[in-house]
């Protein structure tokens, strides 16, 4: 789904209730991966809702990488889009 991104970003757009849903994921690697598509998923409209949610998976997840990883990611994702 992310060389997905590159080349039809609007097809990966379609599908950001999907990715979503992915952040909270049981399976990292899954929850990794969504991570990896927030990106390409984010507009003005949504920008609250997701940093929103990744508020919320970054309170549950335990301490480690992917937990690092979403504080990244709530940082990023303002200040790129």
């Amino acid at each position: 789904m992310a060389k997905l991104l590159e080349s039809h970003p609007g097809h990966v757009q379609q599908h950001s209730e999907i990715i979503m849903a992915c952040l909270s994921d049981v399976d990292v690697t899954i929850q990794r991966q969504a991570l990896q598509l927030v990106d390409g998923i984010v507009t003005v409209d949504n920008l609250q809702r997701i940093c929103d949610r990744l508020a919320d998976n970054l309170t549950t997840a335990p301490a480690g990488a992917h937990r690092d990883a979403l504080g990244q990611k709530i940082v990023q994702v303002p200040t790129a889009n």
